[in-house]
């Protein structure tokens, strides 16, 4: 009763309804029945086996144009022309790492604001002093 119901395309809750069950309980025995899927808002739709072939093979030939482009095309991605490109990450909020105050950031890898580049105290920093430890 619950294959020819589902077939004919009757709501769950009716189903549920008319067999004394929960509609979990009837969601469960559709599956495992290997009842086709209802379509839901949001769900993707399930592709048969052809098309999930057919997507394959379109996927490959995407990859391979991505891998055969020329040298020239290769070069101008790599170097973006002047303005700004689609390449450009977004300018966010920081905190600076040295001075805590809050910096427009091009991306994860800017963690000290300019004015504190600019300090003496960051040009420094890697002129340390010579520190000898005793060796053991």
């Amino acid at each position: 009763m619950l294959r020819a119901m589902w077939l004919d395309n009757q709501p769950r809750e009716k189903i549920a309804e008319a067999l004394g069950r929960s509609i979990p309980a009837i969601m469960t025995r559709a599956v495992r029945l290997g009842l086709p899927r209802r379509i839901a808002p949001g769900r993707k739709s399930m592709a048969t086996p052809a098309e999930q072939e057919q997507k394959r093979a379109e996927e490959k030939e995407r990859k391979k144009k991505k891998l055969s482009l020329p040298a020239a095309q290769t070069v101008s991605r790599i170097q973006p022309k002047k303005g700004l490109t689609e390449s450009t990450p977004p300018m966010s909020l920081r905190i600076c790492l040295m001075c805590l105050r809050k910096f427009e950031s091009a991306g994860p890898q800017n963690r000290i604001c300019t004015s504190c580049k600019n300090s003496s105290e960051y040009s420094s920093a890697g002129e340390l002093p010579e520190i000898n430890l005793p060796t053991m």
